[in-house]
């Protein structure tokens, strides 16, 4: 009987260390972002070393770099970011569109200015917001609920 104990107690212990390990819904929404965000500093940062305008399209649930070169917006393919499927993003606020068909939602020069855009980034619970400033810089704003 003991010994049957002890191994429900031991099973009990490490069924509780995988519940405590597994990531919160809440934590793969900002993973999520922070992952956005990397992508956005990317891109500001390949404008200023390359000299060339860097930008952010949004297509659905995808991200993708894009640079002009020669008047058109090339997608840099090895620079992307698939969102999960339960993950929504939308463009809340833009100052103006940049010209061409393909042209990127959110944009870096090569001066190190940007667009000002705040892109928010949601699952069925909670809500995320990053913000580009005009002077480039990306910041993961505050949590909002959804459900209101």
């Amino acid at each position: 009987m003991v010994e049957l104990m002890v191994v429900v107690f031991i099973i009990g212990l490490v069924a509780s260390f995988i519940v405590l390990s597994a990531p919160a819904p809440r934590d793969e929404l900002e993973q999520e972002a922070q992952r956005v965000s990397a992508l956005l500093q990317q891109a500001a940062d390949e404008a200023l070393v390359s000299g060339q305008p860097y930008g952010i399209r949004l297509e659905s649930r995808t991200l993708q770099v894009v640079r002009l070169n020669a008047g058109v917006w090339q997608v840099v393919t090895d620079a992307q970011i698939a969102l999960p499927s339960d993950h929504a993003m939308r463009l809340v606020s833009e100052t103006g569109p940049v010209a061409g068909d393909s042209a990127p939602a959110i944009w870096f020069d090569a001066s190190g200015m940007a667009q000002p855009a705040t892109m928010e980034l949601s699952d069925t619970r909670d809500r995320l917001a990053l913000s580009v400033s005009v002077s480039g810089e990306v910041t993961l704003m505050e949590a909002v609920d959804a459900r209101r």
